[in-house]
């Protein structure tokens, strides 16, 4: 291994091992955010028949298996270590392979590295980090002279495929862009739709299709980007690095157009879809160092106009990083919403009903089964599921509001301060909030730093 490699890998567990402790002490826990509990709620449910678990993928069954000998948050954090590693030490080999030189590979690597992107995908949604080695792994082996490689790359293909229904999508871009660089296309590809449709016409057939989860409409630049909140988003400033280093690094030649044009694709699936952001961290990484190297390598009339431009480039994108790690403070589950979830477990288990991004947190803690949450199964029950919810949060019709509970036999509703907040509501007794006055219908049985629990007390 070279030192560069070893520097790089050095600054990873350093890295997260202090985002890791922070977190801790902060959070009581270093599994934070709906989407990983998702993966562990579904490890849990594996082979018990859950209506969440639509097809579990070989990522889930690991985590089942695996978590039942070794502690999840441990588990977690090996593999948010080992797959970021193996990303970084695979990444450099392709660079190397490209012609890149050693300093513009430093400057990529730490662009990525301190990028929201990569924090979020590694240490918050490890299964993102996974996904995106898997894929990384199977273009460095489509690209790969050796035939034997070549059939080797079906391995991860496999892994990356039963990792998500979409995920064919990002393969057909892998094998544009491994033709666009290599000018051929290997028998391989041919792999792809037979264990796409093997793995999911079953479930395709006797569900449809699933619910694509599109970003909100309304909150679709806060999504894309981490410095509006978004906790997968990219940084703004690295975002205008890459579209300069674009320009600076323009080429008329096929390879070149073929790259910038699934870069177009990538970014308007990442815009829509935020679950495959992760390709765009790459794209990001590369265009926006690409950007810095330029600059460093330009001849300039004056050392210190040099020095200034640089330093100003990189404190925008510590900037970027360091406001990123501050927002994950705020992030879900906190300590006072851990000792909620205590209170929760000396209850009855029964259905719950809270703002979706909590279902599965609540699920994981508690012996209580959410009804609504951020993957919602089955599929067909989404969309009136979605529009219930919508209806019950705004009513202060006291008897739509009952008869809604009443249909999905909710006995305990959770309202966290961020749904006070703006998450559901603006203003004090909005919608269902007024109806919590009627206390022959509800009671409130917890109260502690604006996280509420209140009882369904009886029908209509």
């Amino acid at each position: 291994m070279k030192k560069r490699d070893i520097f790089l890998i050095s600054i990873v567990v350093i890295l997260f091992s202090i985002i890791f402790l922070s977190r801790s002490m902060s959070h009581g826990t270093v599994i934070i955010d709906d989407e990983a509990y998702f993966d562990l709620v579904s490890a849990q449910n594996y082979n018990n028949g859950a209506d969440n678990v639509p097809f579990s993928d070989l990522y889930v069954i690991f985590l089942h298996f695996v978590g039942k000998i070794v502690n999840y948050e441990f588990l977690l954090m090996g593999l948010s270590f080992l797959s970021a590693i193996i990303t970084i030490i695979l990444l450099s080999s392709v660079y190397e392979k490209y012609k890149l030189d050693n300093p513009s590979i430093y400057i990529i690597h730490l662009v990525m590295i301190f990028s929201p992107q990569f924090i979020s995908s590694y240490t918050i949604s490890i299964r993102k980090g996974v996904a995106f080695l898997l894929l990384i792994l199977t273009f460095y082996l489509l690209s790969n002279k050796n035939k034997r490689m070549n059939i080797i790359s079906i391995i991860p293909m496999i892994l990356y495929i039963t990792m998500g229904l979409y995920n064919v999508i990002m393969l057909i871009i892998l094998f544009i862009i491994v033709f666009a660089f290599e000018k051929k296309m290997t028998k391989t590809w041919m792999v792809a739709p037979i264990v796409f449709l093997g793995y999911y016409l079953p479930f395709l057939l006797t569900k449809g299709v699933p619910y694509i989860h599109f970003a909100n409409s309304q909150f679709l630049l806060k999504d894309f980007f981490s410095d509006f909140g978004g906790l997968y988003g990219a940084s703004i400033f690295g975002f205008i690095l890459a579209i300069m280093g674009v320009f600076l690094m323009w080429k008329k030649t096929t390879k070149i157009i073929l790259l910038y044009l699934t870069s177009v694709s990538l970014i308007v699936i990442s815009y829509f879809m935020p679950e495959y952001n992760y390709f765009v961290m790459l794209l990001i990484a590369i265009f926006a160092g690409g950007s810095i190297y330029y600059y460093y390598k330009r001849t300039w009339k004056a050392d210190f106009i040099k020095n200034l431009t640089l330093m100003v480039i990189i404190c925008g994108l510590l900037f970027s990083f360091i406001s990123f790690i501050v927002q994950l403070e705020d992030v879900q589950p906190t300590e006072n919403f851990l000792e909620m979830t205590d209170f929760l477990q000396n209850l009855d288990s029964s259905n719950i009903i809270s703002h979706y991004s909590n279902g599965f947190m609540i699920e994981y803690y508690s012996d209580m089964d959410a009804v609504f949450q951020s993957h919602l199964c089955p599929i067909d029950q989404k969309e009136k599921l979605c529009k219930d919810t919508e209806i019950l949060f705004a009513s202060r019709n006291l008897e739509n509001t009952m008869s809604i509970l009443q249909e999905y036999k909710v006995k305990y509703i959770i309202i966290t301060p961020e749904m006070k907040n703006g998450l559901v509501w603006s203003k004090e007794n909005e919608g269902m909030l007024f109806l919590f006055r009627n206390k022959n219908f509800f009671r409130q049985i917890y109260n502690s730093r604006g996280y509420e629990v209140w009882q369904v007390l009886k029908d209509v």
